[in-house]
């Protein structure tokens, strides 16, 4: 495996890096981020303010939405490799799996990879435009994150066509000082994962200027699979053994340079993410690509606030490398888009405020030579959207009511509606929230390549939360949602004929609950949580299953995740998590020549995780953790037609991280 050659490659372009660095700061150890290790008191936390709900930015109790909240400290001492092990602790979210050793997210047992789910890093979209994904694992550094902001529901009213059914929005440092950090790990006494980052921040004046880049290389997964279902050997036609410990590697390259001056934010990433996949038809996916973005606030007075907002981004939507096949030429593309978005908030009175904007943006597909088309005959096909929204906030002694809509016309699907309203209220203890909002899943290029009438799915959801706080340290919330999807699009293959297509189906429902208890101590925090989701008589086929009917497919009804993190002494910290998912059903062929196409009842698993966190010297931490204590190898399940048994995650891993800030 390569990882040594190109990780001690980039451990020495670091400390280059980070010598250059030290030498024109002529030794100023300034730390990153202040105080390292402030603690962080639960009454801190349930009044932060958050960004992610719109630009009328409320206290997490307060903010119209179902939202979770992961703080730089709980990243650090979390000892995360990725943002996939954060991800897992957050109520209602699961993982699937997808065809070339991917896997993407899904949320309340609805699937979500293509296109329900928007990912932002500072401001700018990390969905390609292909299908919408965003795939991870082994491709967010957790290192140079300040905050994490998700939206467990809709956003489509403030975000349009990607956020249906959640948003996720990553905020990166932008403290002064400098940092570097590696990772190892082994999994079946080999290595399996490697990887260093580095980051910088420093300010000039008014300037403010902040980076960061990774290299990073590890495994999916360490298991053998033995398919005796569609992986056939052509030569003598058995079944062929998959060894995801040599031919799983995920590689990553992210760099992330970030520019402020006064009300003026200018930010760039550039992101290469290959995926190798265990099938003869190539090598690698390739994902990623560079994504670009200007905004500037405009203060016109106290009372007026506008912020034009122009972005930019070159992705790659599942881009196969290596022997590729006549007929897969839609994974050759290039595409573009370009969105231009103006923003005006207005403060009426101190009690209302009103949000208008307009957003528009352009689509654009490119195979690399003539010789290949879409379905305009042409080797390039566009496609353009504008939409307007508007919001009012009245914040008064009684509750916040927020009302707001938008409405988004595609030049290929038409038009779609989406109004959202919401009350919120935070008592001495108790608050309470309750949300009514439309949604939608805008189809996109490739959507409209293998279907050029598929509509965009809409969806109504319903939701009540009630939170209480025990006293200064203890904090309870509970809260209900009802998820009711027309037209869901789902994308449909078969395994015969070789056809793959994108329908929209009848309806797809799902109702359930999420408990959340959390505690903030002298000797540190537990944050415990359970979900539960309930088939409300969906009616896609796509969706269902014959062995439970209470299950949509690939997700559990009912998980429990438990963080926490406890201090012994000043500098040391024990960081245990537990996460239990019960039983999945998924659908693949499970006899040769891809025959005896059947459901698939998998096991629940009981995921536990401990990380030992110890601070050094004042700038220099060291974490050593083992993941999947009890080798339960957790499987991304496949949550559509695609046959194939689904992702499996790394089994027991052992690691060893250190990180210094200057």
């Amino acid at each position: 495996m390569s990882i040594y050659i190109h990780l001690r490659s980039f451990i020495l372009s670091s400390l280059l890096l980070t010598t250059s660095i030290l030498s024109a700061q002529e030794n100023d150890t300034t730390s990153i981020s202040g105080d390292d290790f402030f603690e962080i008191s639960l009454e801190e936390l349930m009044n932060i303010k958050v960004e992610v709900t719109g630009e009328n930015q409320l206290s997490l109790r307060e903010t119209p939405g179902i939202i979770t909240v992961i703080t730089e400290k709980e990243i650090q001492k979390s000892g995360a490799r990725d943002l996939v092990d954060l991800l897992r602790t957050v109520p209602g979210l699961d993982f699937v799996g997808d065809i070339e050793n991917t896997v993407g997210l899904g949320i309340r047992g609805n699937v979500s990879m293509e296109g329900k789910i928007l990912v932002l890093v500072d401001g700018l979209e990390m969905n390609e435009t292909g299908y919408g994904t965003v795939v991870f694992g082994n491709r967010f550094m957790t290192e140079n994150i300040k905050k994490i902001e998700i939206i467990r529901g809709p956003g489509s009213a403030v975000y349009g066509g990607l956020a249906e059914l959640a948003v996720i929005n990553i905020i990166t440092k932008d403290t002064e000082g400098a940092y570097a950090s590696t990772t190892g790990g082994l999994s079946n006494s080999a290595l399996s994962r490697a990887n260093a980052q580095v980051g910088y921040g420093t300010k000039i004046g008014e300037v403010k200027i902040n980076f960061s880049g990774s290299y990073s290389e590890t495994n999916r997964s360490n298991e053998t699979i033995d398919y005796a279902t569609n992986y056939i050997d052509d030569e003598n036609g058995a079944p062929i053994s998959q060894n995801y410990a040599d031919s799983s590697v995920i590689r990553n390259v992210d760099l992330n340079l970030g520019i402020n001056y006064k009300g003026l934010s200018i930010r760039g990433i550039y992101q290469d993410h290959s995926v190798q996949y265990n099938y003869d038809s190539g090598d690698w996916v390739k994902f990623g690509g560079t994504y670009l973005g200007a905004k500037y606030d405009w203060k016109i007075n106290e009372k007026l606030k506008i912020t034009p907002l122009v972005t930019w981004k070159h992705v790659l939507p599942w881009t196969y490398s290596g022997n590729l096949s006549g007929d897969s030429h839609y994974y050759t593309n290039r595409n573009f888009r370009s969105t231009q978005k103006i923003t005006a908030l207005y403060k009426i009175h101190d009690d209302i405020t009103i949000t208008l904007g307009g957003e528009s943006y352009q689509d654009q597909a490119v195979f690399p030579d003539d010789s290949l088309v879409f379905s305009n005959g042409e080797s390039s096909i566009s496609y353009y959207n504008i939409g307007a929204f508007g919001e009012v906030a009245w914040a008064n002694r009684i509750a916040n009511f927020t009302l707001g809509a938008r409405y988004d016309h595609h030049n290929q699907f038409g038009g779609a509606f989406v109004p959202r309203f919401a009350i919120t209220k935070a008592f001495d203890k108790l608050h309470f929230k309750g949300l009514v909002s439309r949604a939608f899943k805008a189809p996109v290029i490739n959507n409209f390549e293998l279907n050029p009438n598929i509509k965009p799915e809409l969806t109504t959801v319903a939701e009540l939360e009630i939170g209480y706080k025990l006293g200064d340290n203890w904090a309870l919330i509970a809260n209900a949602f009802y998820t009711d999807i027309e037209d869901p699009i789902l994308y449909i293959y078969d395994g015969e004929t070789f056809e793959e297509d994108y329908q929209n189906l009848t309806r797809a429902s799902t109702i359930g609950t999420e408990l959340s208890i959390r505690t903030h101590q002298s000797w540190g925090n537990i944050n415990a949580n359970y979900s539960f989701y309930y088939n409300n008589n969906t009616e896609a086929a796509g969706y269902l299953n014959e062995l439970d009917e209470t299950l949509l497919n690939a997700f559990p009804a009912h998980k429990i995740s438990i963080t926490s993190q406890i201090n012994i002494g000043e500098k040391f910290t024990i960081s245990p998590t537990l996460i239990y998912n019960s039983k999945k059903v998924g659908y693949f062929y499970q006899d040769e020549y891809w025959e005896n196409y059947a459901a698939y009842e998998y096991d629940p698993t009981l995921i536990a995780n401990l990380v030992l966190f110890y601070q050094v010297t004042k700038g220099l931490n060291i974490s050593a953790g083992v993941y999947d204590i009890l080798n339960q190898r957790f499987v991304a399940v496949n949550a559509y037609d695609a046959g194939y048994y689904g992702t499996p995650f790394m089994g027991r891993e052992f690691t060893l991280k250190a990180m210094y800030k200057f």
